[in-house]
């Protein structure tokens, strides 16, 4: 019989490559696997997977039906930390009773709550200008959309699911600190169930210029939760350097973003990106955009790169940002001229489409924690399609093109340093050369998927060959 783990993910699958490498290498060691996602869109997956998945709806938290096994493990998480009770109570006790309410006295208590939790959490909180890119993330509707709606109503959609299975698994994957707080519940219900806890980012650190309150608030839930888990880990060593310490809590281990590998044999298909091109230097941006990705400071230092030198090619899913980024490339005099914005392609296809490219661009700004220690995909598949890397400097990601010797770093906030490496990647076609060679070569035989999750792949086969014995009596389905 083979051991069984679910993973709970706060997003449909198909939105995260790593969950599906995470569920590939769990069942190459023998597990089953189920995942339960959340979100309005159904899986559109490349290709068949070895595992079964589900996305469902999240359910309103209001709506919930509290079974005393969940009220029981909250309670006994609430010992930890004050905010553990925060995150059950009030949303029940405070949204439930008192936000539905019509009474004026009821009313009158709910203003008061909230204006005592701006006043804990937000005292030194900046008034935001309507023009501050960053205003909804300093504002308290923001904080409180995630305490008392968002991060409930994943945690009961996920308690939900967990009970409609035909029996309790051995194995909880829970990916980032959104599925957390079930994923503990159900093992204080369950204790001989196996935890890992996945930290794709330092979650607390995840916005722009959050306020203290919000920021500390969930770093004390994650220390509270964190202690439950059999098994930690996050993207990056300075990355889980820095939980170790914030969070007391040792070890957690450091398995990075890295696309699995695939060979990349035959000649470079050359499309449409080589014809604009036309010769020139070919550089190449392509993932999502986001606040503080520096995709703007890109554009503002590209109208002093001459244009019968370098293209500029970003590749991007459609958004308001994009838009914004048109505009901005037409007001510059860059669009269609040495500035492009190709069609996106699917997650399968970003290897094979980069190799067209010289250069592959990552510009996150190292303004919040998550970027400075970061793991991005894009590091690996630049590196997989063979490109030189030209980078912000970012901790991690320096590491990595120091040791391999494959791309140059400048500084995020200085448009002159972006501009000077530019113009040195112009000047210079034979170090270009030398490091789209050694990006290929490492990445091949070092940062890869298949080699650096080795430590994952062990815990799966120790978990895998462990006797099953002392879980059989829960293969019963569960009792309401």
């Amino acid at each position: 019989m083979h051991r069984r783990m679910v993973v709970l993910t706060d997003v449909p699958i198909h939105k995260d490559p790593r969950i599906d490498w995470v569920c590939q290498l769990a069942v190459a060691q023998g597990l089953n696997v189920h995942v339960i996602g959340i979100g309005t869109e159904q899986p559109n997956l490349d290709q068949e997977i070895p595992y079964t998945a589900e996305t469902l709806p999240q359910l309103p938290w209001k709506n919930f039906q509290y079974r005393p096994s969940f009220l029981r493990s909250s309670w006994r998480i609430a010992k930890h930390t004050r905010i553990s009770l925060l995150m059950e109570i009030m949303p029940v006790a405070i949204f439930v009773l008192i936000r539905n309410s019509s009474h004026r006295l009821i009313k009158k208590l709910d203003k008061l709550i909230f204006r005592g939790i701006r006043k804990i959490f937000f005292k030194k909180m900046r008034n935001a200008s309507a023009n501050d890119p960053f205003a909804y993330y300093k504002n308290f509707d923001f904080f409180a959309s995630y305490l008392f709606h968002i991060y409930p109503e994943i945690a009961f959609t996920h308690w939900e699911a967990l009970h409609q299975l035909p029996g309790v698994p051995d194995i909880l994957y829970c990916a980032d600190l959104t599925t957390l707080f079930t994923g503990v519940a159900f093992k204080l219900k369950h204790p001989n169930l196996k935890l890992i806890y996945d930290a794709h980012e330092f979650w607390s650190h995840a916005f722009p210029e959050t306020p203290r309150g919000f920021v500390k608030c969930f770093e004390w839930l994650e220390k509270a939760l964190i202690r439950h888990t059999d098994f930690a880990m996050t993207v990056s060593p300075p990355l889980a350097e820095t939980m170790q310490a914030i969070l007391s809590f040792k070890p957690i281990a450091c398995i990075p973003n890295c696309t699995p590998y695939e060979p990349q044999s035959g000649p470079i298909i050359e499309t449409e990106m080589t014809r604009l091109a036309a010769g020139r230097v070919k550089f190449l941006f392509q993932g999502g955009l986001h606040p503080l990705r520096g995709l703007e400071e890109l554009l503002t230092a590209w109208q002093w790169i001459p244009k019968e030198r370098a293209a500029l090619f970003i590749r991007c899913p459609e958004s308001p940002m994009k838009n914004e980024l048109i505009e901005l490339s037409k007001h510059l005099g860059l669009f269609n001229e040495s500035v492009y914005f190709p069609e996106p392609v699917t997650e399968a296809e970003l290897v094979s489409s980069a190799r067209e490219a010289d250069i592959g661009v990552i510009t996150y700004l190292p303004d919040i924690l998550n970027h400075l220690y970061a793991c991005p995909n894009k590091l690996s598949q630049y590196m997989q399609a063979g490109l030189m890397l030209l980078t912000t400097r970012l901790v991690y990601i320096d590491e990595v093109l120091k040791q391999y010797n494959c791309g140059i770093t400048y500084d995020g906030h200085q448009l002159e340093s972006l501009t000077q490496a530019i113009l040195y990647i112009l000047d210079h076609p034979e170090a270009v050369q030398t490091c789209k060679e050694n990006a290929a070569y490492y990445s091949k035989h070092e940062f890869n998927w298949e080699i650096q999750s080795l430590p994952l792949a062990k815990l799966f086969r120790e978990y895998s060959a462990a006797s099953i014995s002392e879980n059989v009596y829960q293969r019963e389905a569960l009792k309401s």
